[in-house]
């Protein structure tokens, strides 16, 4: 009966190590059917993004920069009848600004409008910054949108003429002025050398050389040309800049 009973027991105890190790093994297949569900779920929300992707496809890079470049056009033709006027001291026009402008700049600049001068509106930019010690804060600037282009026109090449406390720019967006601002190394080369050139609009760099009128779009490419073929292409002129 010993002998019988310890074979029983052998037997118990490996039955029971068959036990535990196909208890590890179902657990490990378990953990492997769920992973697979897993997987399969995810190869399935993968398939329908790219699904829908294809049936509404992301726009390129490229794509993104014409659409950037179209609304800043249509941006800087909503502000085409703007002008921004640096030099006003601060409640100069009282509580009016539009009333005090009108009579002003016809005066300041010593021109006529045969059809009164019509503004649509006119306001300070941005808040007004603290003075230093007895100094007074800067002036803020001032954007004016007239009611017709020919009067924008007017009072601009009207500015550009005159010496005045009072300075006029255009009102360009901040992408087409970050363009303009680069070619100001450029532009002051230029002006040391005497020579005439415009900054036209948008961001166009005309060049009066030897050779008739150099246009540059990229001002990198101005600057390496310029620098490359002072004495050869430039003739001398009276400097002369556009707005």
């Amino acid at each position: 009966f010993g002998l019988i009973a310890e074979k029983s027991e052998s037997h118990d105890k490996k039955l029971e190590e068959i036990r535990n190790t196909t208890t590890a093994t179902e657990r490990r297949i378990a953990d492997i059917v769920s992973r697979i569900a897993e997987m399969e779920d995810h190869l399935c929300f993968l398939e329908d993004a790219r699904e829908k992707q294809e049936a509404n496809p992301m726009a390129s890079s490229a794509e993104v920069e014409i659409l950037r470049q179209k609304l800043d056009d249509m941006e800087n033709r909503e502000r085409r009848n703007n002008l921004r006027f640096l030099g006003f001291t601060e409640s100069c026009e009282g509580s009016d600004l539009v009333a005090f402008l009108k009579p002003t700049l016809p005066t300041l600049l010593n021109i006529n409008f045969p059809k009164g001068l019509e503004i649509d509106r006119a306001h300070r930019l941005g808040q007004l910054s603290p003075g230093q010690g007895n100094q007074p804060s800067r002036p803020r600037p001032i954007i004016v949108r007239f009611e017709r282009f020919q009067d924008r026109e007017h009072i601009a090449k009207a500015a550009r003429k005159r010496e005045r406390r009072i300075m006029v720019f255009p009102d360009y967006s901040k992408l087409l002025s970050d363009k303009r601002r680069k070619f100001d190394k450029c532009k002051k080369l230029l002006h040391e050398k005497r020579v005439h050139f415009f900054l036209n609009y948008p961001a166009v760099l005309t060049v009066i050389t030897s050779r008739g009128r150099e246009r540059f779009e990229d001002h990198k490419k101005s600057m390496a040309y310029f620098t490359r073929n002072w004495e050869k292409n430039l003739t001398s002129y009276s400097a002369n800049q556009t707005l």
